[in-house]
């Protein structure tokens, strides 16, 4: 899978080379959903009304690599910029077995691991997107790589 986020200043950041993608990632699939019912007086059971979906949060880990410990805080600084709250609205691409998907949502400000979590060669990063159904009419949309 190829992750592209674009932030609102059309600062492109792909998730390769020396940033390599962990298999933990999750809210790209599963959106909760909240019913709405009515109910009269007397009657018997409830009335449908509408579907509606509720916000989500996306989450992506990744692993930044460097040659030295500098290396790594300078990608990290790169990390931080492309994925600051600040800058508003972005868009987190990712394609996946042939086909491209994308939704519009805000990065939280990046997690970096401390602990196990990093060395003078590596720093391992979360960054999780909240996605705002209201903001995207079109929550996921996608069409064919060739």
């Amino acid at each position: 899978m190829r992750i592209i986020f674009t932030n609102s200043k059309e600062n492109n950041f792909e998730i390769s080379g020396n940033y390599i993608l962990s298999p933990n990632w999750s809210g790209f699939g599963e959106v909760e959903v909240q019913h709405q019912r009515t109910r009269a007086p007397y009657q018997d059971g409830e009335t449908y009304i509408d579907t509606l979906l509720n916000t989500r949060v996306m989450t992506i880990e990744f692993t930044i690599l460097g040659a030295n410990r500098q290396e790594v805080f300078d990608r990290r600084r790169v990390v931080a910029e492309h994925f600051n709250p600040k800058l508003g609205i972005g868009t987190l691409k990712w394609i996946q077995e042939g086909k491209e998907f994308w939704i519009e949502c805000i990065p939280d400000t990046p997690i970096f691991a401390s602990g196990d979590g990093q060395s003078k060669n590596h720093q391992a990063v979360i960054v999780q997107f909240l996605v705002l159904i209201l903001i995207c009419n079109n929550p996921i949309q996608y069409k064919k790589v060739w």
